[in-house]
């Protein structure tokens, strides 16, 4: 997904937020060395911090977990997100 991603928009950057192992495995096979719009960030989202970004694709995560953890997981995502054109319909 973050290959497409960039490749539609060639200004954008794009960070894989995931666990390590996960992080490893995403540098090993999926994104060349070379690829410099693509970074990564190693964490945990439900006990480390979410990085700030514009947008945030939650790619097979939600339904995973139970109700009260998307909740806290989508609060927290919220909570992180850049002010944008957006922020004045809350």
């Amino acid at each position: 997904m973050a290959q497409e991603c960039i490749s539609l928009y060639p200004n954008s950057t794009v960070t894989i937020y995931d666990l390590p192992k996960v992080v490893q495995v995403a540098k090993e096979r999926f994104v060349p060395p070379e690829e410099h719009r693509i970074t990564f960030h190693e964490g945990d989202f439900f006990k480390d911090p979410i990085p700030e970004a514009d947008l945030y694709i939650l790619a097979r995560i939600l339904h995973d977990w139970a109700d009260d953890k998307c909740m806290q997981l989508l609060a927290k995502i919220h909570k992180a997100c850049k002010a944008g054109m957006f922020s004045s319909l809350q």
